[in-house]
């Protein structure tokens, strides 16, 4: 199977995402990706990861799977865990599923990586 990767770019114009720019009062917020993907019982079209792109774009996001029985987003929220930051991506995750009437296939899996995390790799 092929996987198509489509990139769409965050813009402010004025407006903050509920997402983005929240304060912590327990402790420092993080910029996380978390990477979610589905899998379900038939062949993901390309219409449809493109429309899933367009659901996830204000959260920097990007979306897979046309080709593969199954799909993905990857998507970055601010958050004060990796716990957090899995939850708040999840929801963001099933929305931008029902705005872009994608199959509402369950998660098999979630990764999630922090901009610290992400640095301290680039430099290895």
């Amino acid at each position: 199977h092929r996987q198509v990767l489509l990139w769409r770019e965050f813009e402010i114009n004025g407006k903050i995402s509920p997402l983005f720019g929240q304060l912590s009062l327990t402790g420092a917020t993080v910029e996380y990706s978390v990477s979610i993907y589905v899998e379900g019982d038939r062949e993901i079209q390309l219409e449809e990861v493109v429309q899933l792109a367009d659901a996830v774009a204000a959260h920097k996001g990007v979306a897979s799977g046309a080709g593969a029985y199954g799909y993905g987003a990857q998507v970055v929220v601010i958050a004060d865990s990796e716990l957090e930051a899995r939850e708040r991506a999840i929801e963001v995750f099933h929305e931008a599923v029902r705005t872009a009437k994608m199959p509402e296939w369950p998660i098999v899996n979630v990764e999630t990586i922090s901009e610290r995390e992400a640095f301290e790799l680039e430099d290895q």
